[in-house]
């Protein structure tokens, strides 16, 4: 069985989350944020999560869970991959080049809803990479 399975089982039947990560976020931010980094890692930047057949589908799951269930280093990890693997390589290229339909959705299409903590970590690892410091002029 899937590990983000197991995982919902448990939830669901009420057992704790040991990880003070998973058990801080809600069912549907854990399971979206899961799918998105895991369509953006297996199946690259331009594929859209409601195009995968249902088997594609399940493996982007469980794919962006094993990432998503180690914290937010394991996150910024996933997020240099995405970034270092963008066809967007021009140093103009804003970050729906550089993150795909992952910033996509947590820029455009999470509007009634909290993703949870993965947007503050990819608004960080923007800054991070793409925001330069300009010199004061005096």
């Amino acid at each position: 069985m899937p590990s983000y399975l197991t995982w919902l089982e448990a939830r669901l039947h009420g057992e704790r989350d040991e990880d003070e990560w998973l058990a801080g976020q809600g069912l549907q931010q854990v399971l979206d944020a899961a799918l998105m980094l895991g369509v953006e890692i297996e199946q690259g930047h331009k594929v859209a999560p409601k195009t995968l057949v249902p088997d594609r589908h399940e493996a982007a799951v469980e794919a962006g869970f094993r990432i998503y269930a180690q914290g937010p280093k394991a996150i910024i990890n996933a997020l240099d991959l995405i970034r270092e693997t963008s066809p967007a390589q021009a140093a103009q290229a804003g970050p729906l080049a550089k993150y795909g339909k992952l910033y996509d959705w947590l820029d455009r299409q999470c509007n009634g809803r909290d993703p949870g903590p993965i947007r503050d970590l990819l608004r960080a690892h923007i800054i991070e990479h793409d925001v330069r410091v300009r010199p004061e002029s005096g």
